[in-house]
């Protein structure tokens, strides 16, 4: 059936990451017997530069239908920008644990920066909102940011504390702008006068803007547990994974993962140490599983949870070491916890590298060695170049024959000699996983 006109921009956007192939759901379509589960994959191809979005409707026989919007982004080399939340690439909103009134010991709460790009970033934070909104409450830090400024690392994140202390009963809505400066692998601001920088070169930065939401309640009605929930539930603009019972953090469902769709596998992707004690000690387990047909090097990078932004301390055990052919590695997690509460949330990454080159890597050197085995070979070849010369009798003597050439007037050239070496690269493999932690 031939498809007509779009109707609006909305409509030929996605008509386009249809026929480009884009996004792609599998499967489609499926049968489910009673308590039977189906995990179902949705992929996103960075083909096009820009945001892309899709609605995509799942229909239930004799049941309810459910709409899921459907979004990614493909960034150019040169672009500098945060991923602060899912929705918006632009805007963000972050939702605060909820804390009692009165409270003067709520707890940090983190909210983690991600850096998408191959190149730093410096982040400053625009807090006069904020300011306006402690004025408004009579002088009272209701909101408290502890890193106005920080760097944010190619391909890495940044946690930023904040202290949220209500004083009424009530919902708390700021915004805050987040202004970036794009820098160079020294650390410096590109496109400094005095550095010598083309247009082409300088990076396009993309500030964003985060809105920060907090709710205040009553100490008797968030110890009673079930009214606190039912207090909860009618603040309708308040989103995230907290339990309003007993004012407990919710953890997540420990179900396995999507089948992996490369060689390697974690047992999970989220590990939540929960509720802990101060001055405690709490460890994890994750299984890393490999199915891939050659041995493996892991290393992990625990990222921010390795700055001074956590009031503890993260450490992975092994942290590096080498995974065997379809083999398993056990890996331990302990989180140790100090004096001071904090809540946070961010990631840790597995970069795996193989010990020696993979078939794909012996298959490009083959290559490449018979490519250059089929070029002719030049013996010799006549041109205006110098050549090499077999030394003289005077310089086999001990002399040189520069001073009488110079005293009969016959001109000297000295060229380079031709490099017969020819040199191939490997592409080496470099495959991240993640992990995603909080307490």
């Amino acid at each position: 059936m031939e498809q007509g006109a779009p109707i609006d921009e909305v409509d030929a956007h996605q008509r386009f990451v249809v026929e480009e192939g884009m996004i792609e759901i599998t499967p489609k379509k499926g049968v489910l017997l009673p308590g039977q589960r189906q995990p179902v994959r949705i992929t996103y191809k960075h083909q096009h530069a820009g945001s892309h979005w899709l609605t995509a409707l799942l229909r239930v026989t004799e049941g309810r239908s459910v709409r899921f919007e459907l979004g990614g982004r493909t960034l150019t080399e040169n672009h500098r920008c945060l991923d602060v939340g899912p929705a918006n690439p632009s805007i963000s909103v972050h939702t605060f644990l909820p804390v009692t009134i009165g409270d003067t010991g709520a707890p940090a709460q983190t909210i983690e920066l991600r850096n998408p790009t191959n190149g730093a970033v410096r982040y400053s934070l625009d807090l006069q909102n904020v300011e306006n909104l402690n004025a408004e409450a009579w002088d009272f830090p209701v909101l408290t940011c502890v890193e106005r400024i920080g760097i944010v690392p190619p391909r890495g994140s940044a946690l930023v504390n904040w202290v949220f202390q209500p004083l009424e009963q009530k919902t708390y809505v700021c915004d805050v702008g987040v202004t970036l400066t794009a820098l160079d692998d020294e650390g410096d601001v590109v496109g400094d006068d005095d550095k010598h920088v083309t247009g082409e070169e300088i990076p396009f930065v993309e500030h964003c803007v985060l809105t920060l939401r907090g709710a205040g309640v009553l100490p008797e009605t968030f110890s009673r547990g079930v009214d606190a929930h039912d207090a909860a539930v009618t603040e309708k603009n308040l989103q995230g994974d907290v339990s309003r019972n007993h004012g407990q953090w919710l953890p997540y469902t420990p179900w396995p993962t999507l089948p992996p769709t490369h060689d390697f596998q974690l047992s999970t992707h989220v590990a939540g140490f929960g509720s802990v004690p101060a001055a405690s000690i709490t460890r994890r387990l994750v299984i890393l599983k490999s199915h891939a047909p050659d041995a493996f090097n892991f290393s992990w990078d625990v990222g921010a949870f390795g700055s001074d932004a956590i009031d503890g301390a993260l450490t992975i055990e092994p942290s590096v070491g080498t995974v065997d052919a379809h083999g398993v590695v056990f890996v331990k997690l302990t989180y140790a916890a100090k004096e001071k509460p904090q809540v946070f949330d961010g990631k840790v990454t597995c970069v795996l590298t193989p010990v020696r080159p993979t078939i794909a890597e012996l298959e490009e050197e083959r290559r490449l060695t018979a490519a250059r085995r089929a070029r002719p070979e030049t013996f010799a070849q006549h041109s205006d170049s110098p050549q090499p010369s077999m030394p003289s009798d005077v310089e086999l003597g001990g002399g040189t024959d520069i001073y009488h050439t110079i005293r009969n007037g016959t001109k000297v050239r000295i060229g380079p000699f031709p490099n017969p070496a020819s040199l191939f690269a490997h592409t080496r493999t470099r495959r991240e996983y993640f992990l995603c932690l909080f307490a």
